[in-house]
């Protein structure tokens, strides 16, 4: 009753100006109503339920139409958190989960339950996943030619790479902060993912352009595919001109 009430208060407003459809939540799993709180429906179309935004639900929806036995596979999610990192956690067997917490923790150490890791620099044995996940996190990354090929190392030969990343369609790739020998170089002003204030806020490397596939290619020897997805039923939605998407690369 209190979780109606507290719904009520949150959504209320936006279900009485026709912000809201039913449908079924594919991170809950329950009928539910998803609600347009903003323009940026990757982020704000949201389930009353769980709270749960597309993004997630995207990933989740991939998950069980290409690869339905994920349940029973050995998956890694590099940049581990929110709701769908839970259901992960939760549903699969052979779910492993990790974050970046360097230098404060030593790579590959577990604090609780995910691990400190590096995607350019992973401690793991060569062909250790079917499946590797990681959500918005590419952009973050200075080099991510090292992380793209780590990731195809500790794949399996078959196993895929499934993930979300901003993609800027109709431009290149705009690299906006660059490895130097003191560190980072800033080549544009700094840009953050991420309300001012929340210690998870990330500076932004690169914003992806349509070579993005070649450059997964070029530096991991995967072949890229990109799955557009709406479906309101499912609460799966993008905006004009930022359509959800979520990404399979395969070894």
């Amino acid at each position: 009753m209190a979780g109606s009430i507290e719904s009520m208060r949150r959504y209320g407003t936006f279900v009485l100006h026709g912000k809201a459809n039913r449908g079924y939540c594919l991170t809950c799993a329950h009928r539910t109503l998803f609600v347009e709180t903003g323009p940026w429906l990757a982020n704000d179309y949201l389930c009353v339920r769980c709270h749960s935004m597309p993004r997630w639900r995207g990933i989740i929806r991939v998950l069980n139409t290409r690869f339905p036995d994920w349940r029973d596979l050995d998956m890694h999610e590099c940049g581990a958190g929110g709701l769908a990192t839970v259901k992960f956690r939760r549903e699969a067997r052979g779910y492993s989960g990790s974050r970046y917490l360097l230098p404060d923790v030593p790579r590959g150490q577990l604090v609780g339950i995910v691990s400190c890791q590096d995607l350019e620099d992973l401690t793991f044995p060569d062909e250790s996943f079917d499946l590797f996940v990681t959500q918005d996190v590419l952009e973050h990354v200075l080099r991510p030619e090292r992380a793209m090929a780590e990731i195809a190392r500790v794949l399996r030969p078959g196993g895929a790479h499934v993930f979300t990343v901003p993609i800027s369609h109709g431009n290149p790739t705009l690299i906006r902060v660059a490895p130097s020998d003191t560190g980072m170089e800033y080549l544009l002003p700094a840009d953050y993912h991420g309300e001012v204030g929340n210690p998870e806020r990330s500076l932004v490397m690169r914003e992806w352009g349509d070579d993005f596939a070649e450059f997964v290619s070029e530096h991991g020897g995967l072949t890229t595919e990109t799955i557009e997805l709406r479906n309101r039923r499912l609460g799966l939605d993008g905006s004009p001109g930022h359509p959800l998407q979520v990404l399979i690369s395969r070894k």
